[in-house]
Parts: C-alpha cells; sequence; structure tokens
C-alpha cells in the first residue's frame, strides 16, 4: 500500500487521478509479480554474473603459472591455467614450497599438491567434480598423507590462511582440492543462488570420497573438509549429520556458515 500511494503521488504529477491510481496499481503489481516470481533477481543475478566473469578471466598480480606437475594448470595438468579462472590461479599459483616449509617445521618437508577446476573447465558442476579429483590423482593427491576437501567461496576464493596452515602443518604431504562454482561474490551468490554452492560442496566431496574408498584402507589419506563462511554452507551439504561428518572424514573446519 504504501508502495502504491508513494508512486500513484508521483503520477498524479503528470496526469490525471483516475489514471495515476490505475497506474500506479498496475505498476506495483507488475513489480511484486517479478520480484515473487523470481524473474527480477534472476535477471539481476546474471547480469551481475557477467559483469563478474569479466574479473575471472583476468590473473592477479603477482601470481604466475606454475612450473610444477603437483599444480593444476601447470605441467601435464589436466586443467588448462586459462579455463582455472581469477581465484583458481591465485590458488595453484601461490602457496609455500617444500624449501618454505622445511625451514618452518625444522625437518624435510615434500611439495604440496593442490587440484582446482574453474567455471569454464567444464559443462556443469559434476564434470567439474570429476576433473578437479581426475587432476588431483594425476598429481598423485590420493598418494599424500592428508587430503582436504575444500568448498570455495561464490567467485572460487579460499582463504589462504588456511590451506598454508594446512601444508605447513603436515610438512607438506598433503593435497587440496577445490573447484569454483561461480563468478559472484558470496553475498550476492548466498541472496539469489544458494543452490550452486550446495551443489558443488556435495558434489566435490562425493567424488573425492567415491575415489578414496576404492583405496586399499592401510593406503587411504587422511580425509579432511574445509570451508569458509559460504564454502562452509556449501561444504557442510554434503553430510547429512554430525555423525556422518565423524564417520566420513578424519577432521573437518567449517568457519563462519552464513546464518
Amino acid at each position: 500500500r504504501g508502495l502504491y500511494h508513494w508512486v500513484a503521488g508521483r503520477l498524479r504529477r503528470w496526469m490525471g487521478p483516475r489514471a495515476a491510481t490505475a497506474l500506479g496499481w498496475v505498476a506495483v503489481v507488475v513489480v511484486t509479480w517479478l520480484v515473487v516470481s523470481g524473474l527480477l533477481l534472476n535477471g539481476l543475478a546474471a547480469l551481475a554474473d557477467r559483469g563478474f566473469s569479466v574479473r575471472n578471466s583476468t590473473t592477479a598480480e603477482g601470481v604466475e603459472q606454475p612450473t610444477s606437475p603437483l599444480r593444476s594448470g601447470g605441467p601435464g595438468s589436466l586443467v588448462s591455467w586459462e579455463s582455472l579462472g581469477r581465484q583458481g590461479q591465485t590458488i595453484t599459483g601461490t602457496g609455500p614450497s617444500a624449501a618454505e616449509i622445511a625451514a618452518f617445521t625444522g625437518s624435510s618437508a615434500k611439495a604440496p599438491i593442490r587440484a582446482y577446476a574453474g567455471t569454464v573447465s567444464a559443462e556443469d558442476v559434476e564434470q567439474r567434480a570429476k576433473l578437479a579429483v581426475a587432476d588431483l590423482e594425476r598429481a598423485g593427491g590420493f598418494d599424500r598423507g592428508y587430503l582436504l576437501v575444500a568448498t570455495t567461496t561464490g567467485s572460487g576464493w579460499l582463504d589462504s590462511g588456511a590451506t598454508d596452515s594446512f601444508e605447513y602443518l603436515t610438512g607438506g604431504d598433503s593435497a587440496i582440492v577445490a573447484m569454483q562454482y561461480s563468478y559472484l561474490p558470496s553475498w550476492i551468490s548466498y541472496l539469489v543462488d544458494q543452490k550452486k554452492a550446495r551443489e558443488a560442496g556435495r558434489q566435490l566431496f562425493d567424488a573425492v570420497y567415491d575415489r578414496w574408498s576404492k583405496l586399499p584402507p592401510a593406503h587411504r589419506p587422511r580425509l579432511f573438509a574445509f570451508g569458509l563462511s559460504l564454502g562452509s554452507f556449501g561444504g557442510e551439504t554434503a553430510f547429512s549429520g554430525e555423525h556422518d561428518l565423524r564417520n566420513r572424514t578424519a577432521g573437518a573446519l567449517f568457519a563462519g556458515p552464513p546464518n
């Protein structure tokens, strides 16, 4: 009613009261229908998605293509460097080296493995998850002592404080696998398209777990799950509850899930 009175009041400046009343009701009904049906939000989300996709095609300053076959986008990778997107390139193109980990721990260390698939690396989320796991396996991720399934935020971002810490704590005997599911920042993605986060979290963990569970128990890496903010919202979807989480992982860190 408030919107109607405001619109009608504005229209009366240019037309008669009857016309303003009729047109005011029509305008409010149309806008309400667009909001309730989701067409308006979907249209705005699609527009924002196209806008942020331009940024996704650029590489962050200081990030270079990896020269190690242990990283997606590097030599022999099943995922091209260009398809990783801005955040994927940052994840695979940065991180501690074996020498840096050894200097920190005071003992020998391995070079960590990082596998990633971007939104344009495969046609849909299921194929993207399979591709990320295939590249993880190619790099030897299932032969490491510790394996982390990380669910990203909307734009494909992971907190380097978490990923780097995992690699330092494990002496580099680790592998991290993740994938992108949107171009949008988390707050927009959470408002207009929560389904993508849920689907990505479930598909990636299930793809990893399917391959992991087929290994001999004595040769399986310790399996962990991680998600921050919208990544937590998506990562939790892979589990039916705390008992399922405990049964299928060696540990998990879900921080700051949206309320």
